[in-house]
């Protein structure tokens, strides 16, 4: 009993004295959204929420950069009432960032969704890592199209290319439509 309390008390004091060697952070530096974090003697950057590596190993760049710009959407849209589908529908979209949230996108005209004052309805997402999540309604600034709602809002970024999918459905007088859509997205 003695010896596996004195092993273990051994094994703790390796791995404590081996997580606390401050050698493997001193030449490393992690970027203004980053720390240096020693894991058994070596040096690993852990950025802040919201940021991640650039090229350099710093923590710098936001994870929403890579979204940022205008995107050529081609979906493939299946009536789940139906099962007709309407192959390689296109239409452009652009995402920007937020200013007040660090993980937010605003896409405009995801969906291809016009309001009532003709304009393209506004999507909020969160992002994290090389994904994005479409956030519930409501779409239109101005109130109207409401009812409307995104739902399995899957999308994974590689490259220029962002692929996905999105479940879609309404009501409109008193007929209910429901969509799944898969869509590929190229950055312009």
């Amino acid at each position: 009993m003695n010896k596996k309390l004195n092993l273990l008390a051994t094994v703790l004091t390796v791995f404590v004295l081996a997580g606390c060697n401050t050698e493997a952070c001193k030449d490393t530096d992690c970027g203004t959204e980053g720390t240096c974090q020693d894991i058994l003697g070596t040096a690993v950057c852990v950025c802040n929420t919201g940021y991640e590596q650039n090229v350099d190993g710093k923590c710098e760049t936001r994870v929403t950069a890579k979204f940022v710009g205008t995107w050529k959407m081609t979906e493939n849209i299946t009536d789940l009432v139906t099962n007709a589908v309407t192959p390689n529908y296109q239409y452009n979209i652009t995402i920007t960032e937020s200013a007040q949230d660090i993980s937010r996108l605003i896409m405009d005209g995801f969906g291809d969704v016009v309001c009532a004052n003709n304009n393209k309805a506004v999507v909020n997402a969160t992002a994290a890592d090389d994904k994005f999540v479409v956030d519930a309604g409501p779409y239109c600034p101005d109130g109207t199209f409401t009812g409307y709602t995104f739902a399995n809002t899957d999308a994974t970024i590689a490259g220029t290319t962002i692929t996905g999918k999105y479940d879609v459905s309404w009501v409109d007088n008193g007929t209910t439509y429901s969509y799944r859509v898969t869509y590929s997205a190229v950055k312009q």
